[in-house]
């Protein structure tokens, strides 16, 4: 298994345009299957929550049982909650 310093090593070997291209071209990549999107949508998402009733009495809920574990029933919630068709 490669180390954290090897792989870094070996990434500084690669010359910066190159690596500039690569990036541009991930990028590009995150662009088109909607990656930018989702970060917008996701804030947007975030602002209205914080912004309604239910919100807040769901999170004073999550913070009244995640010290007694509730985090696990979450989790363990959300496992068993059917998945949607690609």
């Amino acid at each position: 298994m490669q180390t954290v310093r090897e792989h870094a090593l070996r990434i500084a070997r690669v010359p910066a345009d190159v690596l500039l291209m690569e990036k541009m071209a991930l990028n590009r990549v995150a662009d088109l299957n909607g990656f930018r999107t989702s970060v917008v949508l996701g804030a947007e998402t975030g602002a209205v929550l914080h912004a309604i009733p239910p919100a807040e009495e769901l999170r004073a809920t999550i913070w009244r049982i995640w010290p007694q574990g509730g985090h696990k029933e979450i989790q363990e919630r959300d496992l068993t909650l059917p998945k949607l068709a690609a």
